[in-house]
């Protein structure tokens, strides 16, 4: 089944040789990751609105491309010919899916965590939970995440304000390839640059950009702002 919000082809990305490794100490490693509820089945959901330009797909064969936005119908420039998973706009299910997202995304403010460089790039990291030093996540380039042979294990990235990837920058997993266990949490903007690879949920506070070509292996989870998005793939893989 699929749902179109941009257009994407999937590409699965292994990771890349010649990275500098980091590792979570023992009190961080493979954490207790959010619970997403009523959340989970959305590609896209937000709290006042969806803009697309383009066509963006999601390309979810299962429960995983639901649209939702909780406090409007501000769906801007989607056919509805293109929405196959189900839509909830300014509804008592879209709340009841952002209630469950803001105890996902408290969650994941509460885990004990590991200080890290704000610039992910050129790293391999093992499972935990990592907070930027500075309080802003970079990535240029390839950011790693090694399983370890684990295909539970679990990844946390904390801000306390945005995200930003440059053009053609990528996110792989090195084995295991749970896209599920992978959580961004943002309070700020999250900035997917143009032809960018992602993986994981990503939670923000107040808007999320995706420039175009950007693949998206997750989830985009607004809390009180919206998206816009621009020709983009998005691929939300339900396995909790």
């Amino acid at each position: 089944m699929r749902r179109q919000i941009g257009t994407i082809a999937v590409i699965v990305l292994i990771a890349i040789s010649g990275a500098s490794i980091a590792t979570a100490n023992s009190s961080t490693s493979n954490p207790s990751v959010p619970e997403l509820g009523l959340a989970k089945t959305y590609a896209v959901l937000t709290a006042t609105r969806i803009e697309n330009n383009g066509y963006t797909d999601t390309a979810s064969t299962n429960a995983g491309n639901d649209l939702g936005i909780s406090e409007s119908f501000d769906l801007s420039n989607w056919d509805d010919r293109d929405i196959v998973g189900r839509t909830n706009f300014n509804n008592d299910a879209a709340r009841a899916a952002q209630a469950d997202l803001t105890k996902a995304y408290v969650k994941a403010s509460v885990l004990k965590a590991t200080f890290i460089d704000s610039q992910l790039g050129g790293k391999t990291l093992k499972p935990g939970v990592y907070v930027s030093k500075t309080g802003l996540f970079w990535i240029t380039g390839t950011l790693t995440l090694d399983t370890l042979g684990n295909p539970n294990a679990r990844f946390v990235f904390r801000t306390v304000d945005s995200i930003r990837t440059s053009a053609r920058s990528k996110v792989v997993i090195k084995g295991g390839k749970q896209a599920c266990n992978v959580f961004w949490r943002i309070p700020g903007i999250a900035t997917l640059g143009q032809d960018s690879t992602m993986y994981g949920h990503v939670m923000s506070n107040t808007y999320v950009i995706l420039q175009r070509d950007v693949k998206l292996y997750g989830q985009i989870l607004v809390r009180k702002g919206g998206t816009f998005l621009y020709d983009s793939y998005i691929k939300n893989q339900v396995c909790r």
